[in-house]
């Protein structure tokens, strides 16, 4: 499981599994979604994300595992 935070923004986790394949039919948590700073990706897994993208710029998104940073 990795740690991923987006700066910038907070976010909605929309869907979170450890399947391999996202599913276009996986039904997606738009009435309570949770709203973070950082998720948990599951180890060879999706996690599918939602952010109003109002501030112009690049945003970093990265992982806090050290050596996927340093990769």
């Amino acid at each position: 499981m990795s740690k991923i935070n987006l700066h910038g923004h907070d976010f909605a986790i929309l869907a979170q599994s450890n399947r391999s394949c996202w599913d276009p039919l996986v039904k997606l948590d738009k009435l309570s979604p949770s709203r973070i700073e950082a998720g948990l990706l599951p180890a060879k897994g999706y996690l599918t994300i939602a952010f109003k993208a109002e501030t112009s710029g690049s945003w970093l998104m990265h992982c806090y595992i050290a050596w996927h940073a340093s990769s």
